[in-house]
């Protein structure tokens, strides 16, 4: 009996640890492999000025506030939300159907392999998507 515990425990801790990660931010990994991932890059390295790379860490502070508008939105030439040409001569289309958890988790996957900033909350988010919401309504007035 005793002999059946030594094959049967590890093989249950092994089962009970393919269930559980240690991952920081593992979901907003999965949603940036997929929804990033194929312009931006694995390792958010970018192609040149045709998708900027993500590790300009003092241009992502600056604009903290603006992120989940741009990721939202989407940025290009004639949009509120251009940004300057040193950074992407591409415009990116809009990411509108990201949740507000799934953009949250994203930014704080970034942010932990990247910019090592406060991580990112719901609320945060929330406040960001609902200034930039307006934003749009005055530009099309």
């Amino acid at each position: 009996m005793r002999n059946k515990w030594i094959i049967i425990f590890p093989a249950i801790l092994w089962c009970l640890s393919c269930q559980y990660s240690t991952e920081t931010y593992k979901e907003g990994k999965v949603s940036y492999e997929f929804v990033c991932a194929p312009c931006h890059g694995n390792n958010a390295e970018g192609l040149g000025t045709l998708y900027p790379n993500l590790n300009h860490t003092d241009y992502i502070k600056i604009n903290r506030n603006n992120l989940s508008c741009w990721i939202k939105k989407g940025i290009g030439p004639d949009s509120t939300n251009a940004r300057p040409t040193r950074f992407s001569d591409q415009v990116m289309p809009p990411q509108d159907k990201l949740s507000t958890i799934e953009l949250c988790n994203i930014l704080n996957y970034l942010n932990a392999r990247f910019w090592n900033m406060e991580p990112f909350t719901l609320k945060e988010i929330e406040d960001q998507w609902s200034v930039c919401q307006q934003l749009k309504v005055k530009s099309n007035n």
